[in-house]
């Protein structure tokens, strides 16, 4: 050590002072360059030189940097009521927060500690970070915290160096040196906590909690665990920060700050009954302070304890009226409890505080949405989108918005531009997937459903709307499937159950379709779908009594459907009791029925009762509705024919060849009636359209050899007959034997 004394600020040192602006091209920015020479003590080492050189330095560059920009700021700081000085010494503290120095030089000759350090800065975007930070109550009391604690050390240094000249007592002198190291220490410590802050503020974590952490082994205080804590937490890393937080409150268990932001944490990590306490400990250290009310009321709604999250908004809001996240989260309480009006209100109130906020449109959009004012929910929603186009959310809610409304396009457009901005969020796959099959393009709904499922949407109902979508495209065993799986995953009710059986009865797994119908009218025996779809199965599997049964359920139940009665119809009719069947067809058809089959059954049984007038209307209604319908051409031609009008009977047969040329009984059905009109040529045309069509048939043949006979041609009429007993027609093989011909 170098036993020399003089004053710490200006005896020992020499001090070169030079300022130096080099403008910088095609900028504003300006530099700032400082030099300071220190003259170490006996206490000093050349660790100790550089610390409180560096210091000096600073304190000139920031000194300098003030000045440069005082103008600017006196003139925004008018109205604070401060004196210039005030407001110098202000800017001095503020500028250490944006400012950083950095070292061009030092040099150490063994006496000297010499060292040039420079600042490079914007001065006019020096300006406006030193207006943010006076208006940042927390960040400039936490530099000015640091500025104190500087000076101070800086005061306490020079006291023990002058000490050190009266003290003659070896023991004093090695305890003042071991005191005096220790300041060094925290002074440095201070440095390294201010880099750390300006590093903070410029968003640089990872470099402030290289600086913290560094500040912290040379001075391990609660500030310095509190912001790597919070450098952590902004890192997103609130494990890590919690840590720190707990160290901070060990160390000053006082500190309202460290509780709150230790809650912001538990938060950040789901652990809300920890927050809740974090944010109490600091109402009770700190009861005036806004933010911590209205933080425990966003945790307490988290919670879903809506009420109390309202009391600690309100408070908040008492506390400061402009605090405008306290209107939001009371908002979004107001409407979780349904109060869509006072959440509207809110809502308004955070958004007349800060207009550009997209979030609190969005809330507000589901408001108005809930509400079922779909205009005001379609105009915030835009304006979110407008403020932030990339949030995936906001494209979803319109889409849904535009569903309700009918616009299945728009919506699927809104969805589509959800996924595109978050392609792996399975539920905006499935609403798109509803969108496709509320337009009956089950193809892409299959598509969307799938995307979800693979998303991990591992839920009933997506497997269920992919086995309705599945159903509608006729790929029943697909649609079973899924309907299986959803009904393993916990949907178990009677309209699950229904489906699948109507899935297994499009199958043709009749018995499985009576087995789902059965467990869907167990769970629900006022199912009225479940006993028509059970009688159907019972209808197909010709067991009509059951069928009759549960059509006749379903009627009690539901009196009014059509369906019912004409399938009920149904089964009367294929037990042969023509009357009601006809009493169910008319029921069905005065319920306004429009179905073709139910006309043409009704004449079925009239025509089965020998009612072919009827049977005659019946069928043309039926036509009416359907002129392609075969088989009621086909019945009124034989109502035609039974009363004795051939022709029109032909011409009923002739539409039902011309809608099916294979229809072998139409052939001979036609041929009859020609003969029935003495036109044999015909009639054997027809007849051996049929032969060819069914060569098996043996009173085809016999019908024609009687045409052929009528006409003369008896060797043709023998050949005839001879084919016909060939096949077994016995009255043919009489003939040929009265005949003495062998066949």
């Amino acid at each position: 050590m170098i036993n020399r004394s003089a004053s710490f600020l200006f005896g020992l040192a020499f001090l070169a002072a030079l300022l130096v602006c080099i403008p910088q091209s095609q900028a504003k920015m300006q530099t700032f360059e400082k030099e300071y020479t220190y003259t170490a003590s006996e206490l000093d080492s050349k660790s100790s030189c550089r610390a409180i050189a560096l210091e000096q330095v600073k304190r000139l560059l920031l000194q300098e940097l003030g000045m440069y920009i005082e103008s600017a700021v006196i003139d925004k700081s008018s109205s604070d009521g401060k004196t210039p000085a005030e407001v110098r010494r202000e800017i001095t503290t503020l500028t250490a927060g944006v400012a950083s120095t950095e070292v061009v030089a030092e040099k150490w000759d063994g006496q000297t500690y010499w060292l040039k350090a420079r600042i490079k800065a914007d001065p006019d975007d020096v300006v406006k970070k030193v207006d943010e930070l006076r208006q940042d109550k927390q960040q400039k009391a936490e530099l000015e915290d640091v500025r104190k604690k500087a000076a101070d050390l800086t005061e306490e240094l020079e006291r023990m160096r002058k000490e050190l000249n009266d003290t003659r007592n070896a023991g004093s002198r090695a305890d003042q040196s071991a005191k005096y190291n220790t300041a060094v220490q925290r002074l440095t410590a201070t440095d390294l906590f201010n880099k750390g802050l300006t590093f903070f503020k410029a968003l640089e974590f990872e470099r402030a909690i290289d600086s913290f952490s560094k500040a912290l082994e040379l001075d391990p205080d609660a500030p310095t665990y509190y912001m790597i804590g919070l450098s952590h937490s902004r890192n997103d890393d609130e494990r890590t920060a919690i840590e720190y937080y707990n160290k901070a409150l060990k160390l000053d268990p006082k500190d309202a700050d460290a509780y709150y932001a230790r809650g912001l944490s538990h938060q950040g990590v789901g652990e809300y009954p920890g927050a809740i306490a974090d944010y109490t400990a600091a109402i009770k250290l700190n009861p005036k302070k806004p933010a911590h009310y209205s933080m425990r009321g966003l945790t307490y709604s988290l919670m879903e304890d809506y009420r109390r999250a309202i009391e600690d908004c309100t408070t908040a809001i008492k506390l400061d009226p402009n605090k405008e996240d306290a209107y939001s989260t009371r908002g979004r309480a107001y409407r979780a409890l349904g109060d869509n009006k006072r959440a509207i209100a809110d809502y308004s109130m955070a958004l007349k505080l800060d207009p550009n906020d997209a979030l609190n449109y969005y809330f507000r959009g589901t408001a108005y949405n809930d509400l079922n004012d779909k205009k005001r929910a379609m105009a915030d929603i835009g304006m979110a989108i407008k403020l932030n186009p990339k949030d995936a959310g906001n494209h979803y809610l319109r889409g849904s918005i535009f569903s309700d409304l009918g616009d299945t396009p728009h919506a699927i457009e809104d969805y589509s531009m959800a996924i595109t901005l978050e392609p792996k969020d399975a539920s905006y796959r499935y609403f798109r997937a509803e969108a496709y099959s509320t337009l009956r393009d089950y193809r892409h709904a299959i598509e969307d459903y799938s995307a979800a499922i693979d998303l991990g949407s591992n839920d009933a109902s997506t497997y269920s709307s992919r086995a309705n979508a599945y159903s509608n495209i006729g790929d029943n065993q697909h649609a079973i499937e899924d309907y299986s799986t959803a009904m393993d995953l916990g949907l178990k009710n009677a309209p699950i159950y229904y489906l699948r059986g109507e899935a297994y009865r499009d199958l043709g797994d009749y018995q499985h379709a009576i087995e789902d119908s059965s467990a869907a009218i167990k769970l629900d025996p006022k199912y009225g779908a479940a006993y028509f779809l059970r009688g159907n199965a019972y209808s197909i599997l010709d067991d009509e009594q059951h069928a009759i049964e549960d059509f006749s359920m379903a009627i009690k139940l539901d009196p009014k459907d059509a369906g019912n009665y004409y399938y009920r119809g149904l089964s009367h009719h294929s037990l042969g009791d023509h009357q009601k069947a006809i009493g169910d067809y008319s029921t069905a058809i005065k319920l306004g029925s429009k179905n073709s089959a139910t006309y043409y059954f009704r004449g079925a049984a009239y025509s089965a009762l020998g009612d072919n007038k009827r049977a005659i209307e019946d069928c043309s209604a039926a036509i009416k509705l359907d002129p392609k319908y075969k088989n009621a051409y086909s019945t009124r031609g034989k109502a035609y024919g039974t009363l004795g009008d051939s022709k029109r009977a032909i011409e009923d047969y002739s539409a039902v060849i011309g809608l099916d040329s294979s229809d072998t009984a139409t052939y001979i059905t036609r041929g009859n009636a020609y003969n029935a009109l003495g036109d044999g040529k015909r009639a054997i045309e027809d007849y051996s359209a049929a032969i060819k069509l069914d060569p098996n048939n043996s009173e085809t043949y016999v019908s024609r050899g009687n045409a052929y006979g009528a006409l003369g041609d008896s060797q043709k009429a023998v050949e005839d007959y001879k084919a016909g007993a060939r096949l077994d027609h016995k009255p043919a093989q009489e003939y040929l034997k009265t005949q003495g011909i062998q066949w």
